[in-house]
């Protein structure tokens, strides 16, 4: 084996390795309770955690400019909208209670770049007569909120990783932010750059293999 060319090679890959570790991750613009909006199109996985309180809720993704209209429901919860037997803070669990529209704990939704989106957790109308706007829903989004509030906590579990937990307008505004609990995960896509270090390491691990033969 000639130990120098074999040098040489690791030596390559370990720049590759280093100039992989330097490329920054692609982030999202905004993901919280100031809106979610990416700057390339992402998919983001959702998976239900758990619901306290007694009112049948969905949770679905809209548009931030068109906050009624939901364009995908994420999960909703089965009536009467906790696990029976009741607890006494009516919690709801999935598959039990609550699912996705396909009967999964776990659904995902893919956003289109530049466009402004916020989660809408709807808990039903309280009162009939007042707009559709202004009772039993929320947004993640602060300033979709009548008035201007804050109902959904951006936990980081980690890497691309989030607990979005809500405070719902059931029972007034109490702000426990125990009431409809989910997990999200932001689908990292790497960058070209990298997908070219990752062939060039490849690449260069084939080059050794070759030159162990000889």
């Amino acid at each position: 084996m000639n130990f120098t060319k074999t040098t040489t090679v690791l030596g390559l890959i370990a720049g590759s390795a280093m100039a992989l570790a330097a490329i920054p991750a692609q982030a999202a613009s905004l993901f919280g309770d100031g809106g979610i909006k990416f700057d390339k199109t992402t998919t983001v996985d959702f998976w239900f955690m758990e619901s306290n309180g007694k009112f049948k809720s969905t949770l679905s993704v809209v548009k931030a400019a068109d906050k009624n209209n939901p364009l995908a429901i994420l999960f909703s919860e089965a009536a009467p909208g906790y696990d029976v037997p009741k607890t006494d803070d009516f919690h709801g669990t999935c598959p039990k209670t609550v699912t996705s529209p396909t009967g999964k704990c776990h659904n995902w939704f893919t956003f289109k770049k530049d466009v402004e989106y916020s989660l809408l957790l709807d808990s039903g109308l309280k009162n009939p007569n007042l707009p559709d706007d202004s009772d039993g829903k929320v947004w993640s989004t602060d300033e979709l909120n009548d008035p201007d509030s804050n109902q959904a906590w951006f936990t980081p579990m980690g890497d691309y990783t989030y607990q979005i937990a809500f405070d719902d307008k059931g029972a007034g505004p109490d702000q426990d932010f125990q009431d409809f609990i989910v997990k999200a995960e932001i689908k990292h896509v790497p960058e070209p750059a990298a997908l070219a270090g990752l062939g060039l390491v490849a690449g260069t691990m084939t080059l050794i293999r070759r030159r162990q033969k000889q």
